[in-house]
């Protein structure tokens, strides 16, 4: 739950001089993504950890069902504890980005 204090930055002091130097930078967004590709490689190198590949082939198979391709992926421990982070980190890079532009208006 890294992201959310940079969200509270963002959102409850959007022009504060704390937020600026801190999210002004893509830093956060770059050490939460080297923090979240650890958490990849290691689940990758757990027994088992190369399975989520094999079953993403059938979730972008148009002949196969996409929903049951997802909900085996989330069978899988590891890609869920992959996952959230995954998902928390892309949408404060997103965010990040609105932030910034919302700054210009």
């Amino acid at each position: 739950f890294a992201p959310q204090f940079l969200w509270v930055l963002m959102v409850a002091a959007p022009r504060s001089s704390l937020t600026a130097r801190v999210m002004g930078p893509i830093a956060p967004v770059i050490a939460l993504s080297l923090a979240h590709l650890a958490i990849v490689l290691l689940a990758a190198s757990a027994p088992g950890g190369t399975e989520p590949v094999k079953i993403f082939a059938d979730v972008f198979d148009p002949a196969q069902n996409q929903l049951d391709g997802m909900v085996r992926l989330f069978e899988v421990r590891d890609f869920v504890a992959e996952e959230w982070p995954h998902v928390l980190i892309w949408d404060l890079f997103v965010g990040r980005a609105i932030w910034l532009d919302s700054l210009e208006r």
